[in-house]
């Protein structure tokens, strides 16, 4: 059965629902791979800064103040280290001149090697990893921070039971159209997904002073404390002061601090 892989860094509704529908059937692949910064993805598109440094030089060559104010001193300060490694510049006195007439970019080269995710790269760049010998400019590409490690989810496809080059989209419901109509008789329905989560329920919270109260219960409760079953809400003096052993002239008995009510019925 033919089979197709497809890389993808957050998980494809699409390939989800033609699996749904039995089109097709997919194995996820999840793996760690080097993939580039935002930085390497400027240099992928439009080459490499040493490159840019290099033709912005002219014949006679020019001076480092000159290209500094061009490219900025963090840019110029790289791609000079960067071209003076590859012997494609050299210095005079304050001057920078070119000792190539061309230059090929291997590093924009090895860049589009890693964004297309070549197996060869990658392997280089897990052997650096793990302190083995590689060449130098897969070392670069760490060292100048151009790549970075991420989850990578692959999927592996092949064609489903129910597979077709054109899909017909399904019916979910039957509508007024369809009886009047009477093509509800050859309409093919979508299947039901039990498992499927409903709409969230919008529920209420908890009234902060019942929060409050909780906290105080369970802080009782914690000391050994336990509740008596009572729907008592008014109690007498004697069980609220005198069987606690309360002195007669506690503060607490005080009428701004304990509501008294009149009447036997209560």
């Amino acid at each position: 059965t033919p089979t197709a892989r497809s890389p993808t860094r957050a998980p494809s509704p699409p390939i989800k629902r033609l699996r749904a529908f039995h089109i097709i059937e997919s194995t996820d692949i999840t793996r760690e791979a080097w993939v580039l910064t935002d930085e390497a993805k400027g240099y992928a598109a439009g080459g490499s800064r040493e490159v840019h440094l290099v033709a912005a030089i002219p014949p006679e060559g020019a001076s480092r103040a000159a290209l500094k104010e061009e490219f900025g001193d963090v840019v110029f300060d790289i791609a000079r280290k960067a071209a003076a490694k590859n012997k494609w510049i050299r210095f005079e006195r304050g001057i920078v001149l070119r000792t190539v007439e061309d230059t090929t970019d291997e590093m924009q080269e090895l860049l589009k090697r890693v964004e297309n995710g070549e197996d060869e790269v990658q392997e280089q760049l897990k052997r650096l990893e793990k302190g083995k010998v590689v060449p130098d400019l897969i070392k670069e590409l760490k060292r100048r921070k151009l790549v970075t490690k991420e989850k990578v989810i692959w999927y592996s496809l092949k064609k489903g039971p129910e597979f077709v080059v054109k899909r017909k989209t399904l019916a979910t419901d039957v509508t007024r159209e369809h009886l009047k109509s009477g093509d509800w008789k050859d309409l093919e329905f979508k299947d039901y997904n039990y498992e499927a989560q409903g709409q969230p329920i919008a529920i209420g919270y908890s009234q902060p002073l019942l929060e409050v109260r909780e906290a105080i219960q369970n802080i009782f409760l914690e000391m050994g404390f336990s509740e008596m079953p009572t729907n008592m809400f008014v109690e007498s003096s004697f069980w609220n002061f005198d069987a606690l052993f309360q002195p007669q002239q506690h503060p607490a008995r005080d009428s701004h601090d304990t509501f008294f009510l009149k009447g036997k019925g209560l």
